[in-house]
């Protein structure tokens, strides 16, 4: 008397993918030259699966063995985004555990906004400005462009130990920082969010800036690679 092995059925892991996107999974029963029964009555040895469901399979082998496997495939929806607006501060409503955010610049080819990787964030000019979500999941989707025209000429954000003098100036700032950066840029704006000159620089943390603009009021962003480190306002006389 033999005890025959039943046969490896093994459709794989359970899987997901997200609402709007094309799916695709060729399931495979392996044992070639046994019989198949899946769950859609279809007797092949492969099922090509395109959306979510549970699908099942069950082989009988030449021995007349038999053994079933089972998969899920689940369809992730896309995150709901709304974006709320108090002045100048903007806020994602989605908040489910698990979800990351970037802010993009809808007014410079949705460039991301550095450092903007938090629920809220506060433009330093004015734009357009949008967020990506993206859920727990994997799954993401962007907000629509909100507007921000009133970016007051009386902000200084995200200090950072940065400290730029002299200010008022009347010709030349002096940016220095608390540490030594690889790569540190520093941007000039005027109130309007007009960009007036961009400069980086290597392994320093102090920068010499010309004010080449007329006499008024103007914002010195200084930032890495990866984070903004301030943004202060400069009158020049």
């Amino acid at each position: 008397v033999f005890e025959n092995a039943l046969p490896v059925v093994d459709l794989g892991a359970d899987d997901a993918y997200c609402a709007g996107t094309p799916y695709s999974n060729v399931l495979d029963a392996g044992n070639s030259g046994s019989t198949y029964l899946w769950n859609d009555n279809t007797s092949n040895q492969t099922l090509n699966v395109t959306a979510s469901g549970t699908y099942s399979v069950t082989v009988t082998d030449g021995n007349g063995c038999v053994n079933a496997d089972t998969i899920t495939v689940v369809e992730n929806a896309l995150p709901i985004i709304t974006v709320t607006q108090n002045g100048n501060e903007l806020t994602a409503d989605e908040s489910a555990t698990g979800t990351t955010y970037l802010w993009i610049d809808c007014d410079n080819n949705n460039t991301p906004v550095i450092g903007q990787i938090h629920q809220q964030f506060t433009p330093t000019q004015n734009g357009n400005y949008a967020v990506v979500v993206t859920t727990q999941g994997g799954c993401s989707d962007t907000s629509a462009c909100i507007p921000v025209t009133n970016v007051g000429v009386n902000e200084n954000v995200v200090i950072h130990g940065v400290t730029i003098y002299p200010n008022p100036t009347s010709g030349s700032i002096t940016v220095n920082t608390d540490k030594i950066y690889e790569n540190l840029t520093v941007k000039i704006s005027d109130v309007s969010g007009k960009v007036l000159s961009i400069e980086t620089v290597q392994n320093t943390q102090k920068v010499l800036v010309n004010m080449n603009g007329s006499k008024g009021v103007y914002f010195v962003h200084i930032y890495t690679d990866k984070e903004m480190l301030s943004v202060q306002r400069v009158i020049k006389d």
